[in-house]
């Protein structure tokens, strides 16, 4: 059976590790080990329901919520399946001082998703209505015919928007300056809708989530109601340290030097050699040279998935493997 990878963790036990799911255990090597599930080989890729791959990755992140509890855990990319307990001794042997690096530095630390939200975001338009210039605008177009409507509301509708953004943003600025003096590390995660101020994960010692708490419980009070705080975490530092692990065949690597017109004197260029190679290429086929030149973008693209094969191989510490193709091992972010 193939082993659906979860997370390597800080112990070197050989044992089933999660009580909710008997057949999760961990492969030791030194002194860390990888949390592992047998599965089908193609378990994930041949699943194409979107139900399905849900359910898994709910199972993939409980699984590791749970082994967080007792050990420092780095999460692995959803649906990395290696072959066999030989390629996962591969992968923790060629990926040993990431993994070790990346383990010391979450020590102590977990991760906390802060959400903030406008609690009545009609009000908050409401009150943005009364800005002097929508105003204006507004009282203009009351007078204008009823056939110029049309485009005054989208003008309306667009001063309204930017009036939105900006007052968001500027919420969203005194809740950081607030809390980033708790966590050693943010990153910011992509607003979902306009309700949305922050959608923000903390990188916190464990220690001082407390302090967090109490300085969110007192922002509650700040904004009167204003705004809503929702907290979920603890959490892994799935934003700050998740890792991809794949294999690249020797082919895909050789045909990228190719392309990147790179001479194939050893398996892979120095990092330099390739964004030297990848500048000069787009001086010939950068589509805003090539304006309606299809033949020409379609070079480009090639172009940039070569550079960024070659790149991943570079920053991933690529090996050979035993099997002749490369493993590159990456923290994604």
């Amino acid at each position: 059976m193939a082993k659906h990878i979860y997370c390597i963790a800080n112990s070197n036990h050989h044992k089933v590790v999660s009580k909710s799911n008997d057949d999760v255990y961990s492969i030791p090597y030194q002194d860390i080990s990888a949390v592992v599930k047998d599965v089908p080989f193609a378990a994930y890729s041949a699943t194409s329901d979107r139900e399905t791959l849900i359910r898994y990755l709910t199972e993939h992140q409980s699984v590791i919520e749970g082994i967080m509890k007792a050990s420092t855990v780095i999460p692995v990319k959803f649906g990395t399946i290696a072959m066999d307990e030989k390629e996962i001794m591969e992968i923790l042997d060629i990926g040993y001082s990431g993994f070790k690096d990346a383990i010391l530095s979450m020590d102590g630390k977990t991760q906390v998703e802060v959400l903030a939200l406008w609690n009545n975001l009609d009000e908050v338009i409401k009150e943005l209505g009364k800005n002097r210039d929508i105003k204006m605008f507004k009282e203009e177009a009351a007078l204008k015919p009823s056939n110029e409507f049309p485009s005054y509301a989208i003008e309306l509708g667009r001063m309204v928007k930017i009036a939105l953004d900006s007052e968001t943003a500027r919420i969203r600025d005194e809740i950081l300056d607030d809390l980033k003096g708790y966590a050693p590390g943010i990153r910011t995660h992509d607003l979902m809708d306009d309700r949305m101020i922050m959608n923000v994960a903390f990188l916190i010692q464990r220690n001082n989530i407390h302090k967090l708490y109490e300085e969110i419980d007192s922002m509650n009070e700040r904004y009167g109601g204003d705004v809503n705080f929702r907290i979920v975490g603890p959490l892994p530092p799935y934003s700050f340290s998740t890792m991809e692990i794949k294999r690249i065949d020797i082919h895909e690597i050789e045909k990228a030097m190719d392309v990147m017109r790179i001479n194939r004197m050893s398996i892979l260029p120095a990092e330099n050699e390739i964004k030297a190679a990848y500048r000069m290429m787009l001086k010939g086929f950068h589509p805003d040279k090539n304006t309606g030149d299809n033949e020409a973008q379609k070079k480009f693209e090639g172009i940039r998935q070569a550079y960024e094969t070659l790149m991943d191989c570079i920053q991933g510490g690529a090996r050979r493997s035993v099997r002749g193709d490369v493993i590159v091992i990456k923290k994604v972010v």
